[in-house]
C-alpha cells in the first residue's frame, strides 16, 4: 500500500478525521476562488456598466416587451430601450396609466426630444379673450409640465440636439377656476412633426381637461437609455374623459399626525393618475389638529405637539396647490361620535371620553363624542344610530350653514349607518344633497336598499378599497380587523357597475348604473405615519384610478405590464411605492403570471 493509501486509510477510519479532511479541501477550493478573483479585472465599474448597456435589446413580441441579447451585426435591427419599446408595443401601447377611454393612435416611429427646446404658445394666440385667470394657467400649465419632464432627466447627461416641443392650448371656458365634480375633464391631444418640430396641440373644456393632457403627454416621453435622450412618437393622437366624476383617495390624518409634504406628495402623485378628490379626514376622538381661531383652546388641548397641527395658512396653500393639480380637498370632521381631544378645555362637552375599559364604550381607544344635553352644544344632535329626529334636525342646520358659507348647494358625503338603513331615509337625508359613502362589503344588503331609493353612492367597500387593511393589530396580536391586505389585482377589479348588479339581481334596472358616483380608497392611520403612507397607498391607488377614469372591461391580467411601469414612473416622482414583483418580471414581461387554471371561489 503506498503512502496516499496509507494516509486515506488512516485519515477515514474516525468520524473527526472526515471532518478534518473535509475542511481542509473546502479550505483549499476557497483559498483557490478568492485568489482567482483577487487578480486585477479587465473591467472598472463605468466598463461594467457600458458592457451592461451594450449587451441586451428589447422586441416587442405579441404585444409584449423581451429583453433578449442585442446583435449589432443585426441589419434593420437597432438597440432598443425598454421605455422606447413600452411606446410602441402593445394594443394600446404600455406607457399609458390611466388608459384612455376614447380614441389612441400612437406612431410606431419616435424622435428625439430637445429639452432646451421647449415652447408654450404665447396666451394671446391661443384664446380670444384675455384676462389674468388664463395667464395663470398657463403659467400652471407650464410649471406642470416641465417639473413632471424633469423626473426623466434628472441625474441624467442628455444630448444637447434633437426636435423643438411645441405645445398649443386652447381651452374654451377659462371661468373654470376650481375643480368641481361637475367641471368638464375630457381633452384631445394631437402630435404632428413640423419642421424638425413637434408640434402638440391641446384641446379642452376646461383648464382641468388641458391639465389631464398634460400628465399623458408627459407619458408619451422617455428617456432613452440607449441614446441618453428623450425621445417621443413622431406621431399621436388622443381623445380622453372619464367614465365617473368621484376618483378619490380618503387620508386620515387625525391618528398619527401626517405632515403637508407628505400630503402634497400624495397629491402630486393623484394628479399623475387623474385622480380628483382627497376626502380629508382631518379630526378624531384622537386629535383636533387644526388651527382654530374662534376657538384655540381646541387647538392647544387638541394637537399632537406644538408641531405637529395644520395652521390656517397651511390649510390654504394646501387647498391652492391641490386645485392646480386639478384635486378638490373635500374636509371631514367626525360629529358628534368621534370626537375627544381638544375638547376636553369646556367642561360638559363631551360624555364617554376615554373611558375604560374602552371596548365596552366604542370601537377603538380612546372613546368620545359629544355631549347632547350640553348648554355649551349649539345644535340639538343626539346619538346619530338611534335619535334619528335629533340627528335630522343636526343636518338640517349643517347643511343650511354649509350653504351659506359656500353660496352654492351642497353635496354632503355621509358613511352609510343605522341612519341609512332607515325606512324613511329619504325625509332624512335628501337625495340631492347627498352622497352616500358605502364602506359596508360590496355584497352587503343596504347597497341594495340605497339604489332602490335612487341614492347617489361612491364606495368605499372595505372588502376591496381599504388600504390599511393585512397588518398586524395594535389593540392585542394577530391581524387588524379588516385584514387580509386589498391587493392592486383586488382594488383593479372592484367594478361599481357589476356590484350594483350583483347586489340588486332580478331588481336591478339601467338607470341604477347612473347612481354610482365613483369610489374613494381609504386609509386610515392607526398603523401609518409618513414614513411609511406612501407604500400604503402607492402603487395601489393607481389600479383604482384606472378603475373610475377607464372603467375597463377586461381583466387585470391585460393591465398588468403597464401598471408595473408606471409604478417605475411613480419612482421618478419621488413617491415611495411598494414593490409589486422582481424586476426579472418587468424586464421579461408574460413570463411570470401564474397561467394555471384557477378554481372558482366558494
Amino acid at each position: 500500500m503506498d503512502i496516499f493509501q496509507s494516509l486515506k486509510s488512516c485519515l477515514f477510519n474516525s468520524k473527526s478525521a472526515k471532518f478534518l479532511f473535509l475542511s481542509l479541501v473546502t479550505i483549499i477550493s476557497i483559498r483557490q476562488i478568492c485568489s482567482m478573483y483577487s487578480e486585477p479585472s479587465p473591467f472598472g465599474a463605468e466598463e461594467i456598466a457600458k458592457n451592461i448597456r451594450g449587451l441586451w435589446t428589447y422586441k416587442c413580441i405579441n404585444n409584449r416587451c423581451r429583453r433578449t441579447l442585442y446583435n449589432a451585426a443585426e441589419k434593420n435591427s437597432p438597440q432598443v430601450s425598454l421605455n422606447v419599446c413600452k411606446l410602441k408595443c402593445g394594443n394600446p401601447p404600455g406607457s399609458l396609466w390611466p388608459l384612455p377611454t376614447g380614441q389612441v393612435s400612437i406612431d410606431d416611429q419616435s424622435v428625439v426630444i430637445n429639452s432646451n427646446k421647449i415652447h408654450f404658445e404665447d396666451i394671446s394666440t391661443a384664446t380670444k379673450e384675455m384676462d389674468v385667470l388664463p395667464a395663470s394657467m398657463y403659467l400652471e400649465l407650464h410649471k406642470s409640465f416641465v417639473s413632471r419632464l424633469a423626473t426623466e432627466t434628472t441625474g441624467r447627461a442628455l444630448k444637447s440636439e434633437g426636435y423643438g416641443l411645441h405645445l398649443k392650448f386652447k381651452i374654451e371656458d377659462t371661468s373654470v377656476e376650481k375643480p368641481t365634480l361637475d367641471m368638464d375633464e375630457s381633452y384631445h391631444l394631437k402630435v404632428d412633426a413640423d419642421n424638425n418640430q413637434q408640434v402638440t396641440t391641446i384641446t379642452d373644456k376646461t383648464y382641468f381637461g388641458a391639465r389631464h393632457a398634460t400628465e399623458t403627454l408627459n407619458q408619451l416621453i422617455v428617456f432613452d437609455d440607449v441614446t441618453n435622450s428623450l425621445v417621443m412618437p413622431r406621431r399621436a393622437e388622443i381623445r380622453d374623459h372619464p367614465v365617473y366624476k368621484y376618483r378619490a383617495l380618503s387620508l386620515d390624518t387625525s391618528r398619527n399626525f401626517i405632515p403637508i409634504a407628505a400630503i402634497k406628495r400624495t397629491i402630486d402623485g393623484m394628479a399623475s393618475v387623474k385622480i380628483n378628490i382627497l376626502h380629508w379626514h382631518i379630526a378624531d376622538t384622537h386629535t383636533f389638529p387644526l388651527e382654530s381661531k374662534t376657538f384655540p383652546y381646541l387647538t392647544i388641548y387638541g394637537a399632537y405637539g406644538p408641531d405637529q397641527f395644520y395652521s390656517q395658512k397651511d390649510v390654504k396653500d394646501l387647498v391652492e396647490f391641490a386645485k392646480w393639480k386639478g384635486v378638490k380637498i373635500i374636509p371631514e370632521f367626525d360629529a358628534p361620535s368621534h370626537v375627544g381631544e381638544g375638547w376636553q378645555w369646556a367642561d360638559n362637552t363631551l360624555i364617554t371620553f376615554n373611558a375604560q375599559p374602552w371596548h365596552d364604550y366604542c370601537l377603538e381607544p380612546p372613546c368620545g363624542q359629544l355631549n347632547p344635553i350640553s348648554e355649551k352644544i349649539r345644535w340639538d344632535i343626539g346619538n346619530m344610530d338611534s335619535l334619528i329626529k335629533l340627528w335630522d334636525n343636526f343636518q338640517q342646520r349643517a347643511c343650511y350653514t354649509l350653504h351659506q358659507v359656500t353660496a352654492t348647494s351642497p353635496q354632503v358625503n355621509v358613511w352609510t349607518n343605522t341612519l341609512t338603513e332607515q325606512k324613511d331615509v329619504e325625509r332624512i337625508l335628501y337625495k340631492r344633497h347627498y352622497i352616500i359613502q358605502a364602506w359596508t362589503t360590496a355584497t352587503d344588503e343596504r347597497i341594495k336598499m340605497l339604489a332602490k331609493k335612487g341614492y347617489r353612492m361612491s364606495f368605499s367597500n372595505h372588502d376591496a378599497l381599504y388600504l390599511d387593511c393585512g397588518f398586524g393589530g395594535w389593540v392585542t396580536d394577530g391581524n387588524n380587523w379588516c385584514s387580509p391586505y386589498k391587493t392592486w389585482q383586488q382594488i383593479y377589479s372592484n367594478d361599481m357597475s357589476a356590484i350594483l348588479k350583483n347586489v340588486t339581481g332580478s331588481e336591478y334596472s339601467p338607470e341604477m348604473e347612473q347612481l354610482a358616483y365613483g369610489a374613494s380608497a381609504t386609509i386610515w392611520t392607526e398603523e401609518i405615519g409618513e414614513h411609511s403612507l406612501d407604500g400604503r397607498v402607492w402603487p395601489r391607488l393607481a389600479a383604482l384610478a384606472e378603475r373610475l377614469w377607464t372603467n375597463p372591461s377586461t381583466p387585470w391580467q391585460e393591465a398588468e405590464f403597464r401598471f408595473l411601469h408606471h409604478r417605475e414612473r411613480l419612482v421618478r416622482q419621488g413617491i415611495h411605492p411598494e414593490a409589486l414583483q422582481p424586476q426579472w418580471c418587468r424586464q421579461n414581461e408574460g413570463d411570470c403570471p401564474d397561467k394555471r387554471p384557477r378554481k372558482p371561489k366558494k
